[in-house]
């Protein structure tokens, strides 16, 4: 698993990235409990696996935040495909 923590907005904001895990893994729960909202799963997508991923496992990668109040928009990228990884986009309000 790789997890890449972003700050901004004087250090008050914080979110991270992580691949590697399951859906149902113990890590996200762990994340979830110190107060992350996981964005993927929150917004019911289907996936971040493009149809270049041929396993059955549809789910690769996560993007956290510590305010989900201050997320103004959420999505994964489906096209172009470019990568079995799906782009995560993140739009996020001003404090």
């Amino acid at each position: 698993m790789r997890i890449m923590c972003l700050n901004g907005w004087g250090g008050t904001l914080h979110a991270a990235l992580a691949d590697y895990v399951g859906p149902e893994s113990e890590t996200l729960a762990i994340l979830s409990r110190d107060g992350l909202t996981e964005q993927v799963t929150a917004h019911a997508e289907a996936g971040t696996r493009t149809s270049h991923y041929c396993k059955p496992m549809r789910f690769a990668d996560y993007m956290l935040v510590n305010d989900a109040a201050r997320v103004q928009d959420f999505r994964v990228v489906r096209s172009p495909e470019v990568s079995d990884h799906c782009p995560l986009l993140l739009t996020l309000r001003a404090a």
